[in-house]
This record gives structure tokens, sequence and C-alpha cells, in this order.
């Protein structure tokens, strides 16, 4: 890299949408290798932006949602649009819109909407107990009027439970530390 010092960084090329899949200029990106590299080399800087490295040259990536899309795989772990598998789910959250954003050991990102189903299933009582489904919906119509969080918890195999709050779409970046659409920062005076 010390062959080319002087390499700008990329901004508003780059794409990541709601379902985990790599954008170029809005197209989708088709190719699996390349799909693949961009995975590997996937990173977030002290800014909370997040990033391709491509070679000695940083492309920043435009957020539809979150930084990572997370999908149940068949042993029902969270693993992320990467490949790489979460170890845990540390928080979890409802926004107004019902998409259900969970932090892991990897970063914040969203539940894919084709697994909400799914993990729905695992839902329950802040302290692990069933819900049964009127009361399920009873909260979940609550929290998205915005009469306060859901009351809910997400149940894990081996008994874990991760209670599930609500941020409202807008103000997840700033409470995960997170920037959607990244911008080159002002030079100095």
């Amino acid at each position: 890299m010390a062959k080319w010092p002087d390499v700008p960084a990329v901004f508003g090329w780059l794409g990541l949408d709601r379902r985990g899949r790599w954008r170029l200029q809005g197209e989708l990106i088709t190719n699996d290798a390349a799909n693949r590299f961009i995975d590997r080399n996937y990173a977030r800087d002290e800014a909370g932006r997040w990033f391709f490295q491509n070679g000695p040259q940083r492309v920043f990536v435009t957020l539809e949602y979150a930084p990572f899309v997370y999908r149940l795989d068949d042993a029902g772990t969270l693993t992320a649009h990467t490949g790489r598998t979460a170890r845990a789910a540390m928080a979890a959250s409802l926004d107004e819109e019902q998409n259900l954003t969970v932090v892991t050991d990897l970063g914040p990102g969203l539940v894919d909407d084709r697994d909400l189903e799914a993990l729905s299933e695992r839902l329950g009582f802040p302290d692990g107990e069933p819900m049964d489904d009127d009361t399920l919906e009873a909260r979940l119509a609550a929290a998205a009027a915005g009469r306060g969080p859901p009351d809910l918890g997400l149940v894990w195999e081996g008994g874990g439970v991760t209670p599930i709050g609500f941020i409202s779409a807008a103000e997840l970046p700033a409470r995960l530390g997170f920037v959607r659409e990244p911008a080159a920062a002002a030079p100095d005076p």
C-alpha cells in the first residue's frame, strides 16, 4: 500500500440493501466471487462508517438500513450477510415498521424480513416464558403506535433471552453507532 499513498476514498458507489445484497451504483452485484471479496474486506472505521477495503482504497458503503443483515441458518443461529456467524445477540429492538434489529459481536444488523416468521416463534416475555399470540400482537401493535417498548424477549436455544426494546428507524444509526450515508470528512481549514 505504500506504493499508492494518496489513493482517494470512494463515496456513493457501493451500497448494502435490506436483503444483504451488494449494489454498485444501485445495480445488484451478481458475481459470486466479487460478493465474497467484498464480504471478506468489509469493516468499520472509527467514525462508524462501513467500508470495503479494495487494496489501498476504501470504498464507503451506503446502508439501506444497517451495517449487517442477519439470517437464521438451519440450526437457528444468526448468520450475517457476509457469511460470518454471530456468537451472541446482546440487544434487540423493533422500530415503528416492526423491523427487527439485533446487535451481535459482529455489529448491528437488520434481521432479514424472510426470517421474521421463524424468529417470531422465539418471541416471549423478557424472562423467557412463552407468550400467547393475542398478547404478542397487542404488544407489537402498542410498540408500533409509539406506546412504549414492546416488553418482549427473543428466546434462544440453550435458554438465553435477549430483551427487545424500541428504537425508531431514524434514531437507530446514532444510538447504535453507525452512519447510513457516509461522506468525506470536511477538509481542515
